[in-house]
């Protein structure tokens, strides 16, 4: 596969806002431009609909397949899982900085960073956290809900300031709860990670997970409290 190195500064977008939010490529831009190169465009605000975007500027995984590609799942990082991966497809994107940045890794042991554009040897001097397998194009297919699994879930990957909504029923349209509409246990979780007024999952918040379903490009998770992404989740 061909990668396009994509800075996120990049003069033609670093002050366009992603998707509807208030923050610019320039600012949070790294995970588009990290999907773009992955589906290799040179362009990331070919990916910025509103529709590819969940609470304003938050990445829906799933919105590759739009492109042609598709996304499998997030798996804890490991050299030789990373490996694997890039042998299979040529290129994935992994996170950095404690989730707080995306580069693209690629099978020629080389990192496409967004921050700059940079094309780095190895990780770059990074520690990744999690890697992000993705499948550039419909030939790969794999079934995604195969990839999940009954059991309990840890919210890893929700942006700072952000909670995960627990919803009514799956799907991204449908009513999300209140923090009065959490279980106790759940309400417990965020209390002790600061915020007992969360209305919704909290980063570090686990669950059990009794039914999985697949709609509007998310995988769903049936916890006590609601329906939640489990696209921003780790089986734990």
């Amino acid at each position: 596969m061909k990668i396009t190195r994509i800075s996120q500064t990049d003069p033609r977008w670093k002050n366009i806002k992603v998707g509807s939010g208030s923050k610019t490529f320039g600012q949070i831009g790294c995970l588009v431009c990290c999907n773009a190169m992955i589906l290799g465009l040179d362009n990331p605000t070919k990916l910025n609909d509103k529709s590819n975007f969940a609470d304003g500027n938050l990445w829906i995984w799933n919105s590759i397949s739009k492109y042609g590609g598709q996304y499998v799942r997030k798996i804890n990082y490991s050299s030789n899982k990373l490996l694997e991966i890039v042998q299979k497809y040529g290129a994935t994107i992994i996170a950095v900085k404690n989730y707080g940045h995306y580069v693209v890794y690629t099978k020629n042991n080389k990192t496409y960073d967004p921050n700059g554009g940079r094309i780095l040897d190895g990780l770059g001097g990074y520690t990744p956290c999690a890697i992000y397998e993705q499948v550039p194009n419909q030939d790969g297919y794999v079934d995604t809900l195969e990839i999940y699994s009954l059991g309990r879930y840890k919210v890893t990957d929700v942006a700072k300031g952000h909670v995960l909504k627990v919803r009514e029923k799956n799907g991204i349209n449908e009513r999300c709860k209140t923090y009065e509409e959490l279980t106790p246990n759940a309400r417990k979780q965020n209390t002790d990670l600061g915020n007992p007024y969360a209305n919704g999952y909290l980063n570090g918040v686990e669950f059990d997970v009794k039914l999985i379903y697949s709609s509007d490009g998310y995988v769903w998770g049936q916890s006590a409290s609601g329906w939640v992404a489990l696209d921003y989740c780790t089986k734990v």
